[in-house]
């Protein structure tokens, strides 16, 4: 008989910041780096030959939108596979979709509909500029720029955008400052040669959040 291709269909994550809407922050002031997430699924096994984010603000796209996305996690498309975009938004109201096809199908589910968010008021908020990760004997330091005091975080990934470890939250007064990287994973093995992102994150008393990323150079 014939062959019914089953369309994929898309669905926000089911944890963390972006299991309700698909981006976090949700809101934020100033220029601000929102992090967009979604699930793809297809019953046929068919992996997407398009998979993209659309931004507009008001009634107008985004420059350079649509976005491409890029896998995160998840092996096979009937179990799940996520895909995650950065984007530098500056101050407006924002309106976002996904986008995806397997090449005879597109996918429906509610992160294909037109979705409100993220907003981003004016104001300088704490800002973080000027990161630099310097490779050390065992790991990295990791210095940057604050334009005011704030509450400071940096995430080590791998170049997928994996996580291989989260130095705790510290709380830094603006100017210079520097973290220190032991140069070990999560589970305090030591990591290997290779090149690393180094993502750090301030966030303002006012709740503005701001985020910067590098590159490490790990060489043992």
């Amino acid at each position: 008989g014939p062959v019914v291709n089953a369309p994929p269909y898309l669905e926000w994550v089911s944890t963390g910041a972006w299991q309700l809407d698909g981006v976090r922050p949700d809101e934020a002031v100033g220029r601000t780096d929102c992090e967009f997430r979604v699930v793809y699924r297809d019953l046929d096994g068919d992996v997407p030959t398009v998979m993209q984010l659309e931004i507009r603000r008001y009634q107008n796209p985004v420059t350079k939108s649509p976005f491409a996305m890029y896998h995160r996690s998840g092996a096979h498309p009937q179990t799940g596979m996520t895909y995650v975009r950065h984007v530098w938004l500056n101050p407006g109201t924002y309106w976002y979709r996904f986008v995806a096809s397997d090449g005879f199908s597109d996918a429906r589910g509610v992160p294909t509909e037109w979705t409100p968010g993220p907003v981003i008021r004016e104001g300088r908020g704490a800002q973080v500029a000027g990161l630099a990760a310097v490779p050390t004997a065992r790991g990295a330091q990791i210095s940057f720029t604050l334009s005011q005091a704030a509450t400071v975080q940096a995430e080590i990934l791998n170049l997928a955008g994996r996580p291989v470890q989260a130095l705790r939250p510290r709380s830094f007064e603006a100017g210079v400052n520097c973290l220190v990287w032991d140069g070990k994973s999560a589970a305090g093995l030591p990591t290997p040669s290779g090149v690393y992102l180094v993502n750090v994150i301030a966030r303002g008393e006012d709740g503005s959040e701001s985020r910067a990323m590098a590159r490490l150079y790990l060489q043992r």
